[in-house]
């Protein structure tokens, strides 16, 4: 939740339908979101009475939306054909460590990945180890269509039998 300051203004909204003179106009729904404080946010408790006037959805991130997203956005085939073997990356905070990856870190560390920077900072040093010793430098994936259509099925129980070397 916001900042204290903020939170009557987010009641009075939620509420009254209305900030000073604005007024919610008629069929609008309002919608809020927020992070949790075991996501390791900076949040604020949120009143009771305006907490008992919301439903409250958790969203989990997973790993076929990703990589729905990711395909349509450039995420490097690598990135994508290590998540697909090792899924429970995809969003695993380390509480000891000031970045772990996330989605968000994934297509960041993609970035850094294709113009072949270290991707350790956007995701910690143990998922990068393991992305490393999973994915050589040398190495890329043979067809992203295929692996976004699940015809080698092989690939995903075996990742090294749809890559092929590629020189440097």
């Amino acid at each position: 939740m916001a900042p204290p300051a903020m939170q009557g203004v987010a009641q009075q909204l939620i509420l009254d339908r209305r900030v000073g003179s604005y007024v919610v106009p008629e069929g609008w729904f309002i919608w809020a979101a927020g992070n949790r404080k075991e996501d390791r946010s900076a949040v604020f408790d949120m009143p009771a009475p305006l907490a008992n006037r919301f439903l409250h959805l958790e969203v989990k991130p997973d790993f076929e939306s990703f990589k729905a997203y990711a395909m349509q956005h450039g995420v490097h085939e690598q990135i994508l054909a290590f998540l697909s073997f090792r899924t429970t990356l995809l969003h695993k905070i380390n509480p000891h460590q000031p970045a772990w990856p996330s989605p968000r870190a994934w297509s960041i560390a993609s970035d850094l990945h294709h113009i072949g920077l270290d991707i350790a900072p956007a995701l910690g040093n143990e998922a990068a180890a393991e992305f490393a010793a999973h994915t050589p430098p040398h190495y890329r994936i043979s067809s992203r269509s295929c692996m976004v259509r699940g015809t080698q099925l092989p690939f995903l129980l075996n990742p090294l039998c749809a890559i092929r070397p590629r020189l440097l």
